[in-house]
């Protein structure tokens, strides 16, 4: 199981109103793509590979790739 909870606050503090404003991106930073971290609207595949090579990297190094 996978989850991020600073998404889930933001899910429950919205209370059904609109979560997002434009240019609003919303992730854990460490984790991020730099498109994704800049609002690019043409997200691809790779930056979910990206995300995932980033939570990797913490698992096997014990510290975020970006401090």
């Amino acid at each position: 199981l996978v989850a991020d909870f600073g998404i889930a606050l933001a899910v429950s503090a919205a209370a059904g109103g609109r979560m997002t404003e434009t240019g609003l991106s919303l992730g854990t930073p460490h984790y991020m793509s730099p498109e994704q971290a800049t609002a690019d609207r043409d997200l691809t595949p790779r930056s979910d590979i990206y995300s995932l090579a980033s939570v990797l990297y913490e698992m096997l190094a014990g510290t975020p790739p970006h401090q």
